[in-house]
């Protein structure tokens, strides 16, 4: 990622501390130490739950894109300072890619920090200007964390999804099998979503073992939320 974009964050436009002596700061050049900031996270190649969730919003499956070297492939990695970081990983912004181009979009009504604050909604990014050989950011992944953070804002629903995870990681430790927990953790997603927008066809009690039922009906209320 040094190597693609130059020692410099193309968002915010930080500088590294330790670039070499061969990159030209710009004038007022800001410097923090950049960090990888992943744009799907780590985690969803080991948690079955966040990939079932993930599976619903794009309507394909993608474990293959999740899994081993690949969730650390620089197509599904930033440059980003500290600061930014936090703000990334909590969906106050994100990447929009069309045409391959890509747009930075701010969540409405967020105060976020002076780096990001350099950007206006919809500045476009550029990736790669010291190399093209190292793959850019994915478009399916950048356009898949903005829809996630854009629901996860609609239905209020950031504090169910922490839920699931911290609870999957104290069932694993309990020696339950992961294929059993992923569904109950779609299950209990489905209805919490369900509740939140007021539907009572996916507000039940009972865990539901129809996969492609709930599919569509994630996938159904994924797009509501996101075009509300």
């Amino acid at each position: 990622l040094l190597v693609r974009d130059g020692w410099i964050s193309p968002v915010g436009l930080v500088m590294d501390p330790e670039a070499p002596a061969d990159i030209i700061p710009t004038p007022d050049q800001d410097y923090d130490y950049l960090e990888v900031a992943h744009i799907i996270p780590f985690s969803a190649s080991s948690r079955s739950s966040l990939r079932t969730m993930l599976y619903r919003f794009v309507g394909q499956d993608i474990s293959d894109l999740l899994s081993g070297a690949n969730i650390n492939d620089p197509s599904n990695a930033l440059l980003l300072p500290p600061g930014s970081h936090k703000f990334f990983d909590a969906f106050q912004f994100g990447l929009e890619c069309q045409n391959r181009h890509y747009f930075l979009r701010k969540a409405p009504g967020v105060r976020l920090n002076r780096q990001l604050r350099l950007h206006d909604e919809g500045d476009e990014i550029i990736f790669g200007r010291q190399s093209r050989r190292v793959p850019p950011p994915s478009p399916l992944f950048c356009n898949l964390q903005l829809a996630v953070g854009r629901v996860m804002r609609a239905c209020g629903a950031a504090e169910t999804i922490d839920m699931i995870l911290k609870d999957e990681d104290e069932f694993n430790r309990g020696s339950v099998e992961g294929d059993y927990w992923h569904r109950v953790g779609a299950s209990y997603l489905r209805r919490k979503l369900g509740a939140l927008q007021g539907s009572d066809r996916l507000s039940t009690d009972e865990y539901d073992d129809d996969i492609n039922s709930s599919d569509e009906d994630l996938r159904v209320m994924s797009h509501r939320a996101i075009y509300a």
